[in-house]
């Protein structure tokens, strides 16, 4: 059954759409909301996050729109994360990975949020970390600001000349 759910989560089809090899389409999706109102995925991410190597973060965010047919949801939009940008209706995705990209926090946010606001809850996933990377195009040089490391490098953007400066990182 998970590989059922991976298959959905990676290739975007309708879950009536999933292939017989993974069981029932009703019975794969069942599990998946179970899932995903027990909070298992939360604590499926939060375990990983504690394997999190070295002492390097990237933070970054991405938006994700809204199929239109998604747009109508039980709860209202605000409720699924849904904001209205330039481009209609807009998710963001904000993301604090570890050097090997390995998810360490994830966040929605409704589209119109600027970066800044949307990674303001993942900064407790910042703490550990000697060097946070960062695209500075967008205004996210506000992470380094909000997460001060006394006698530490505490941030790089990504539009420097390729150093890494502020010292060794282990």
């Amino acid at each position: 059954m998970v590989t059922g759910m991976w298959y959905i989560l990676r290739t975007g089809v309708p879950w009536r759409d999933l292939p017989g090899c993974f069981g029932p389409w009703s019975s794969v999706y069942t599990r998946f909301r179970r899932w995903c109102a027990s909070g298992l995925w939360s604590r499926l991410l939060e375990a990983i996050s504690r394997g999190a190597v070295g002492k390097i973060r990237c933070v970054d965010c991405s938006h994700i729109k809204v199929h239109r047919d998604a747009a109508n949801t039980i709860g209202g939009q605000s409720n699924q994360a849904m904001g209205r940008t330039k481009g209609g209706l807009n998710t963001k995705l904000a993301a604090v990975v570890d050097g090997i990209g390995r998810a360490v926090g994830l966040h929605l946010a409704p589209g119109q949020q600027h970066d800044l606001r949307a990674c303001a809850p993942l900064h407790s996933h910042l703490a550990a970390a000697q060097l946070h990377l960062h695209n500075a195009g967008k205004g996210m040089g506000g992470v380094r600001r909000r997460t001060p490391r006394p006698g530490r490098p505490t941030s790089q953007s990504s539009r420097t000349s390729g150093q890494l400066g502020g010292g060794p990182v282990r």
